[in-house]
């Protein structure tokens, strides 16, 4: 698995992170995953998946007893059924990035002569939701936060998972340069 001419091995040797390169069926069922996932959030069906943030599961909102953060999330976990509405595409892509984690630990097996990734085909699938600035009913609240001093994410690494991010042009992500 290359991206460009450097291995995913060498990446990770180099840097943090790897790109991993996918095919167009993987970003077709992505596309599918992100609307399905989108009218989860936009939806009161969430409320039907209450989440726990101390094991993540289910749906965490924006606001806690504890306060309140720049995002709201579904924790979904092999052990439990998916929301109906995002079902089929939810296990879908799982199957299809397990596939993508297993290859990637059998690389970095071979480049490090051992095995480093223990349990390559388990985990959990997160789904975010960054409400935008402007537009949405959240908006107000986003820009209260950050007024506040909250930050939707600082720099950082998500060890021993695989981020798949939405196009850049997506509503409510922006860069570090704040665009």
């Amino acid at each position: 698995m290359k991206h460009g001419a450097e291995s995913v091995a060498a990446q990770l040797q180099r840097q943090t992170f790897a790109l991993v390169p996918c095919g167009v069926e993987i970003l077709d069922l992505l596309q599918e995953a992100y609307t399905a996932w989108a009218d989860f959030f936009a939806s009161t069906e969430k409320l039907l998946y209450p989440g726990n943030v101390d094991v993540p599961c289910g749906y965490v909102p924006m606001c806690l007893p504890a306060g309140c953060e720049m995002k709201e999330s579904y924790y979904l976990r092999s052990e439990n059924a998916p929301p109906v509405r995002v079902a089929d595409s939810a296990r879908r892509l799982v199957d299809q990035l397990s596939a993508v984690a297993v290859a990637a630990a059998a690389e970095i097996a071979l480049a490090a002569g051992r095995p480093l990734v223990r349990r390559p085909f388990t985990g959990c699938l997160r789904s975010m939701r960054y409400p935008a600035f402007v537009g949405e009913k959240e908006s107000d609240l986003m820009c209260a936060l950050e007024t506040r001093g909250a930050v939707r994410a600082t720099a950082h690494t998500d060890l021993n998972a695989l981020t798949v991010l939405t196009p850049r042009h997506r509503s409510g992500s922006r860069d570090s340069d704040g665009r």
